[in-house]
């Protein structure tokens, strides 16, 4: 699509259905700090256009972790 910029989402859960495909997060990777337990799920990735979500947390990965999500995202998938 000409003009749009499109982001990547990686699925943050509270549950660990497939250890295989999930990163723990850690409180540090994260531009603010969740009460509870969290997983990134390496194997749900969906592209989107950041003005069509809905932002209710505002919480972030820090760009120092990407390359390690990313990593894990791209050795789950292929």
């Amino acid at each position: 699509m000409k003009g749009k910029v499109f982001q990547h989402a990686v699925l943050m859960t509270t549950k660990n259905f497939f250890p295989k495909y999930t990163i723990e997060i850690r409180p540090e990777m994260l531009t603010k700090v969740s009460s509870r337990q969290g997983y990134f799920a390496t194997h749900i990735v969906g592209m989107f256009n950041m003005s069509s979500i809905l932002k209710k947390q505002n919480t972030f990965l820090k760009p120092e972790y990407r390359d390690f999500v990313k990593g894990k995202i791209i050795r789950s998938i292929f």
